[in-house]
């Protein structure tokens, strides 16, 4: 229901010092699933955390990219124009190494796998946000399918919605009996 302007969020991300450019795309998965994705080229490391804090004060929260990548250069046509569809079709979110947590046991590294395919992505952290990462509604009922299928263990819509971390999310499953055992609370 909102209009979305990519020229204005490219814009809007070029006014950072570290970007050389930038490019916006709006990543369709599916009927009423999509998300923005942001790329760029950058002179240094640029964190998910102050992408969102610049755009954050322009631009209003839905024209806020789900995905940042780092690219080495833009992909241009033969005319010299930017080449969209050249762009990657998983994104690999900024990130700095400081801010990677990687799975630390085989719940959480399921629980990864099923965020990369769900949300197309590559390695979430397991302390990265989900709505952050693109996630919503339909793609928290999507995760709970493949944790039905995969672990066997039926999570409420609400327990998804309410952890926002693989961390949080794998706590919860290791932690309370009734899921483990597959009933649902």
């Amino acid at each position: 229901g909102f209009r979305v302007e990519l020229g204005e969020i490219e814009n809007s991300l070029t006014g950072m010092k570290a970007l050389q450019s930038a490019a916006v795309t709006y990543h369709h998965k599916g009927e009423g699933d999509g998300r923005l994705v942001a790329y760029y080229v950058a002179s240094s490391t640029v964190s998910v955390k102050q992408f969102r804090k610049h755009l954050s004060q322009i631009l209003p929260d839905y024209m806020i990219p789900a995905g940042f990548m780092r690219v080495d250069s833009m992909p241009l046509t033969a005319n010299g124009k930017l080449d969209y569809r050249a762009l990657p079709d998983r994104v690999i979110c900024a990130k700095n190494d400081a801010e990677y947590m990687p799975p630390r046991d085989d719940v959480e590294a399921k629980l990864v796998e099923i965020w990369e395919e769900v949300l197309g992505i590559e390695k979430p952290g397991i302390d990265d946000d989900f709505y952050e990462l693109g996630g919503h509604s339909l793609s928290a009922i999507r995760i709970g399918i493949h944790i039905r299928e995969r672990l066997g263990i039926q999570v409420p819509l609400q327990a998804r919605m309410i952890s926002r971390t693989i961390r949080k999310l794998a706590f919860s499953l290791s932690n309370e009996t009734s899921l483990i055992e597959g009933r649902s609370v």
